[in-house]
């Protein structure tokens, strides 16, 4: 008989939405479990777009927006959010610190956020929970409060490769469990190398 190769199960495609006007009620849960509220900071026609993928049970959001916004709210309660900065044209300010392209931003739960961000910075984050973290190995002194970490060049573009891979959708279901640790473990470990550059 005629033997067929199977093709990859292709893993579930991301979501995505496309915004031509501003719409504080799709923003809001531009992370995934969060809270927030936006509000354009300048004058103009606003557009953007909103994508969220599902690694292997692994959470990635990411968003970038034609006009400069605040936004305001409050974590998911039951995950820890890591923010990626994937390229921005000024830098931003969160919580009063300022961020700029590849920083690493750590949020425990329920973190509050006050960010001015940009005109097309291009943002994502990832959740996942304490103990997955803490099961990797990191220091839990690393997740303790909200910090900003500058990897060095290396760190910064393995993770920013990894981040739009996972975006795309290109990751297979067998492959999703892998690449997700692979991710895990290029964040926690960036998280753990850098700790005493926090700020």
């Amino acid at each position: 008989p005629d033997i067929h190769a199977t093709p990859p199960l292709v893993a579930t495609e991301p979501s995505r939405i496309a915004l031509a006007v501003f719409d504080p009620d799709l923003l809001a849960e531009a992370v995934r479990g969060a809270g927030f509220e936006h509000r354009q900071l300048n004058p103009g026609h606003f557009s953007g777009a909103l994508v969220r993928a599902d690694v292997g049970g692994l959470i990635i959001d990411r968003g970038c927006y034609s006009q400069a916004l605040l936004a305001r709210g409050a974590f998911s309660p039951s995950s820890i959010t890591v923010g990626f900065l994937l390229s921005d044209r000024e830098p931003g300010y969160i919580n009063g610190i300022r961020a700029r392209t590849h920083d690493l931003i750590v949020f425990p739960e329920n973190s509050e956020l006050d960010y001015v961000l940009p005109a097309d910075t291009e943002w994502c984050s990832v959740q996942n929970e304490r103990n997955a973290l803490f099961a990797l190995g990191v220091d839990p002194e690393c997740i303790e409060g909200m910090s900003v970490i500058s990897p060095h060049a290396g760190q910064h573009g393995r993770l920013a490769h990894l981040m739009r891979f996972a975006l795309d959708g290109r990751a297979s279901t067998q492959a999703q469990h892998a690449f997700r640790d692979t991710l895990l473990e290029e964040l926690y470990q960036t998280l753990s190398l850098q700790r005493g550059h926090c700020r």
